[in-house]
């Protein structure tokens, strides 16, 4: 998923002038490849990793009810 399309249907307003995609992203904010299980909060709100494939994040889940703190 984009970054712009991530932010439209989230109501986000992450930059669409670094990394482009939620894979980007995650790497970015991780600087690594997370593994499988591994989760952090971006705009306040868990995402957890769910599938990789080699040097990419294949599959992340989004809790967009999860009460921010």
């Amino acid at each position: 998923m984009t970054i712009r399309e991530l932010n439209r249907s989230m109501g986000w307003h992450f930059p669409t002038d670094g990394p482009k995609t939620l894979n980007g992203l995650l790497i970015d904010y991780l600087e690594s490849i997370p593994e499988v299980g591994t989760t952090v909060k971006l705009a306040g709100y868990p995402v957890e990793v769910v599938q990789t494939k080699g040097n990419a994040v294949k599959m992340a889940r989004i809790y967009p009810d999860w009460r921010r703190e």
